[in-house]
């Protein structure tokens, strides 16, 4: 018979793990739900994945209610599998580097624990969005500091998964995990970190937001559209000029002109021509990327054998379409002449009013995927009325203020209407001033207007006249213009002649600054409104300002 073991033995035998194979002390067992618990703060360690890099500014005054109240809210803590300490699941960085801090100035015990709710660990990704929706909730990321967030996490999700992640399929798997982040927005975030972190570090980290971003990215884009037009060189090549563009004026201050700018000037020195050619050449391809716009499409180089564009070998249709940059709809397309100047940007050529599709290819409409919201007949009201005060200012300042009519007709639409010719001027003066005249006809949507006008009075030859007469006015020069596409051409090419793209750069020399820039707000002034309409849905051929047009 076996002899019992004594108390001694017995108590030896308890302190023996794992049935006598002594393999160490035990690794740390958490609970398998949420616990609440009081843990040492030197237990708890920060997040080393936290999003949030930047100090909080309402640091010193939560760290006074820290030290006054102690820690009201606790700390949320899980533990990595075989790690020793606990690590923050939500948040919560801020409060323990505080009460480190506090502990270590005052030594009390009030501050030597944090009351503290533990999670099980489940993954790495969920626990970086954790942090992630915290931080969003109390407004605390700059939008730099998001961008690498989400990137870790899709990072994170491809390493646990093993396979691509889209920024669709991120968008859901962030959504299932409760953070709820849109598939453009992913990509913002994506363009932030892969092209701008290491051009405009200071700008990004004093918190420059996503509007900014996305207005860098649509320079990026015409920028590159530019560079290729002008065969600068491979897109390795053009993203170091790009970049190293915004590196200089990177800044804290942050400035969008200032940049944009900056690489006017980088284009313009690769291309060898003046920077407001760049300039034009940017603005006509911002222009032509907007939803308002319509889908860009391949354009010819244009020009004849003698780099002149001839008015009267045009075909115009009035109305083939609302889009005013279709102002003039085709463009004869003989080859260039080896001596030609450099290629024209499809942007120049819409700049110009000038379209070298052909009069049948008809824009698609961008439609929205979810109904627009009802447009607000203020802002809409509003719009009209400042695109109306920027045509008014820049034909004062280009001495075209006498071919304006602001009202008098239900037919002007957008404000105002180009109701006459560019008076008469040497030929020095001539392109400049019919430049001009083309951006105040297309930013009034002149063509689309008579077009809607051709349309409505196919069969009324009196009453067109009648409609023709209370828009323009007793002009009969202009009105008779105005009586088929073919004799509106034959106007055009008497009164302005040949319009020669290739030397635009000579034309825009000769444009005093205080008019340039009136015909850049004018631009804007257009597009504004253009945006705002198409983002509500509303035809602005149609829509009723109260002037009773149909």
């Amino acid at each position: 018979m076996k002899k019992r073991p004594s108390d001694l033995q017995l108590r030896e035998s308890l302190r023996v793990g794992h049935f006598g194979a002594d393999d160490g002390p035990l690794e740390p067992s958490d609970p398998v739900a949420k616990t609440p618990m009081l843990l040492p703060i030197g237990e708890i360690e920060l997040y080393d994945h936290n999003p949030r890099h930047l100090r909080n500014d309402k640091y010193t005054e939560l760290k006074d209610s820290i030290r006054a109240q102690g820690l009201r809210q606790p700390l949320v803590v899980t533990r990595r599998p075989g790690a020793e300490r606990y690590m923050l699941r939500y948040g919560g960085n801020t409060r323990l580097t505080i009460l480190r801090e506090l502990h270590t100035e005052t030594d009390a015990d009030a501050f030597a624990t944090a009351p503290c709710l533990f999670e099980p660990w489940t993954t790495e990704t969920d626990v970086l969005v954790g942090h992630l929706v915290e931080n969003e909730t109390r407004g605390e990321l700059v939008f730099i500091d998001k961008a690498r967030a989400l990137r870790a996490v899709r990072q994170m999700i491809e390493d646990e998964t093993g396979q691509s992640v889209s920024m669709r399929q991120l968008a859901d798997i962030l959504r299932d995990k409760g953070y709820r982040i849109s598939a453009p927005i992913i990509s913002y975030c994506e363009y932030a970190t892969s092209v701008l972190a290491e051009a405009i570090p200071q700008a990004l980290d004093a918190g420059i937001g996503r509007p900014q971003v996305q207005r860098l990215r649509q320079l990026d884009h015409a920028a590159q559209h530019v560079w290729d037009a002008h065969r600068l060189g491979d897109e390795t090549m053009y993203r170091a000029v790009f970049c190293e563009a915004l590196a200089e004026v990177d800044a804290s201050e942050w400035d969008f002109d200032h940049a944009r700018r900056s690489i006017e000037s980088a284009l313009a020195e690769r291309a060898d021509v003046e920077p407001r050619y760049i300039s034009l050449e940017l603005g006509g391809e911002i222009e032509v990327s907007l939803p308002d716009i319509g889908p860009r499409t391949a354009s010819p180089e244009l020009g004849n054998s003698d780099g002149m564009v001839s008015i009267a070998s045009l075909e115009l249709d009035f109305g083939a379409t609302p889009d005013p940059i279709g102002l003039l709809h085709q463009v004869s397309s003989a080859p260039q002449s080896e001596h030609a100047g450099p290629a024209t940007s499809p942007a120049l050529a819409t700049l110009a009013g000038v379209s070298a599709s052909p009069v049948s290819a008809q824009p698609q409409p961008c439609e929205p995927a979810t109904p627009a919201p009802k447009p607000t007949p203020d802002k809409l009201h509003a719009l009209r009325d400042a695109l109306r005060a920027r045509a008014q200012t820049y034909a004062d300042l280009v001495g075209l203020a006498p071919c304006l009519r602001i009202e008098g007709s239900p037919w002007i639409r957008l404000g105002y209407i180009v109701a006459d010719w560019p008076p008469s001027t040497g030929p020095e003066d001539r392109d400049t001033q019919a430049w001009s005249w083309f951006e105040l006809t297309r930013c009034c949507e002149l063509l689309p207007i008579a077009g809607r006008i051709e349309q409505r009075y196919a069969d009324d030859p009196d009453g067109k006249q009648q409609v023709l007469t209370a828009l323009f006015g007793p002009n009969p020069a202009y009105l008779e213009a105005w009586a088929t596409p073919q004799t509106f051409a034959e106007a055009l090419e008497q009164v302005l002649g040949g319009f020669d793209l290739q030397q635009f750069a000579i034309y825009a020399e000769r444009i005093d600054e205080r008019g340039w820039q009136a015909g850049l707000h004018l631009l804007q002034a257009y597009r504004d409104l253009k945006v705002y309409a198409r983002s509500r849905a509303v035809n602005l051929m149609r829509y009723d300002f109260g002037s009773g047009v149909p």
